[in-house]
């Protein structure tokens, strides 16, 4: 399903005249690019509102049973855009649109939010999506655990489904990976650590080698088949990218292909990949052994 955009636009200077904006946010210190960063707050269920957390950390709790009820996301001021967002209450429907630090949802009334949509517009033509930035998202749903990204007012979860118990937002510069894609594909596979390795699993909660590889980098926008072997045709990871022959040439981030080239992972540096090694295994960093080659796909 998608965010009704559109009707949504449309409304957002009644949005903006209508509701005032406030704020609860603290001054939480922030060290990247102050023009995209973004802060967000969230009210957990038995808990109460949590810390505030920045720039793709996450907001909520995983593995507590306990739902989202609220959230408050907001920008700097200074920045060049204004962030808009809606979300389903379970067994009460959508909120109205919410802007830059207000509450969506509810607190003290046991109602989880199921479904987000988030919009960033920019200051000077508030009508339309930001030309200049992206927003992506994801959720930690009960009894699933992570989603995938969603992107720029679509709708991650689904209207009275299971509970959000998390929530990741990034926002970044328009058509763009972080700066660097190599570090940025690194970052999302260590979040994997500990998953358990099951034959054909591609993820999100448990994954097979190049079910794993896959996953990571669908997550930084590049599709990759699920599927490493012999062939070097388009159905198999090793037909993708640049050949890299010697394991001195790897660079954080490249696929690393072993032991005769029925094994991926991802490098991560210093002779080490993160992957997903074999039935009774976990998603770990491992010392690379029987390398065969890489691939650069960036």
């Amino acid at each position: 399903m998608k965010f009704k955009l559109k009707k949504v636009l449309a409304s957002l200077l009644v949005v903006s005249v209508l509701i005032p904006c406030t704020t609860s946010f603290a001054a939480a210190e922030y060290v990247g690019n102050t023009n995209t960063s973004i802060w967000y707050t969230p009210h957990v269920q038995d808990i109460g509102w949590m810390p505030t957390v920045t720039n793709g950390d996450i907001g909520g709790t995983t593995g507590q049973a306990k739902g989202l009820e609220a959230l408050e996301v907001d920008v700097l001021d200074s920045a060049s855009i204004n962030i808009f967002y809606q979300a389903y209450v379970k067994n009460t429907g959508w909120t109205d649109i919410k802007r830059d630090g207000q509450t969506v949802g509810t607190t003290g009334k046991g109602l989880p939010l199921t479904a987000i949509a988030i919009s960033v517009q920019d200051k000077n033509n508030s009508n339309v999506q930001s030309s200049s930035y992206d927003v992506r998202y994801k959720l930690h749903v009960s009894n699933i655990g992570w989603g995938e990204w969603v992107y720029n007012g679509n709708v991650a979860g689904t209207e009275n489904g299971n509970n959000i118990e998390a929530i990741q937002i990034e926002i970044r510069a328009k058509g763009s990976a972080p700066s660097n894609k190599g570090e940025a594909i690194v970052a999302e596979a260590y979040k994997h650590i500990g998953k358990p390795y099951v034959w054909g699993g591609k993820g999100p909660n448990v994954f097979d080698c190049s079910g794993f590889t896959s996953y990571v980098y669908r997550q930084n926008g590049i599709n990759i088949p699920s599927y490493i072997g012999l062939s070097t045709g388009s159905e198999s990871q090793r037909g993708y990218g640049t050949l890299i022959s010697n394991i001195s040439d790897l660079q954080p981030g490249d696929l690393v292909i072993t032991y005769n080239y029925g094994h991926v992972g991802i490098y991560v540096g210093n002779g080490k990949y993160i992957n997903s090694p074999q039935p009774g295994e976990r998603v770990k960093v491992s010392n690379i052994t029987s390398f065969n080659e890489g691939r650069r796909i960036l």
